[in-house]
C-alpha cells in the first residue's frame, strides 16, 4: 500500500508574531480529500545544557507567564538575525547563567 504524501494546496497567515507566525493550511492527498492543517512558524531558537568543571548541572529559575508559576530550565532563547545556534546557544547562556563557554558541542541543529 502506498501512503500518499500530503500537499500543501493554499496556506493563509492568520497572525503575524514577533516570534511565532500562525497558518491555515489546506492539505491535499492525491485524491478528493483535503483537510486544513493548523501550522505555527517559530522563527528559531537554541538551548543549552551547561555542565560545571565539576560536573554539575546548571538550570535556571524563570517566571512563565503563559503558565502563570516559575519553571526550572535550561537555557535557551530566541536567535538573533545572522546568528548561528551555537552563538545563540553561548550567547543565551552568560545571558541567563553568568557562566561562559569554555567549549560548546551540538547536539542537533
Amino acid at each position: 500500500m502506498e501512503i500518499k504524501k500530503p500537499v500543501r494546496l493554499k496556506r493563509e497567515l492568520i497572525h503575524k508574531g514577533g516570534i511565532i507566525n500562525y497558518y491555515q493550511d489546506t492539505v491535499g492527498f492525491g485524491d478528493d480529500n483535503t483537510e486544513v492543517w493548523d501550522i505555527i512558524e517559530h522563527k528559531g531558537c537554541s538551548a543549552v545544557l551547561p555542565i560545571t568543571e565539576e560536573g554539575k548541572i546548571v538550570c535556571v529559575h524563570q517566571y512563565r507567564y503563559a503558565i502563570g508559576k516559575y519553571t526550572i530550565e535550561i537555557p535557551a532563547g530566541g536567535i538573533d538575525p545572522n546568528e548561528s545556534f551555537m552563538e545563540c546557544a553561548a550567547r543565551e547562556m552568560e545571558e541567563e547563567t553568568g557562566y561562559e563557554c569554555l567549549s560548546i558541542e551540538p547536539y542537533l541543529q
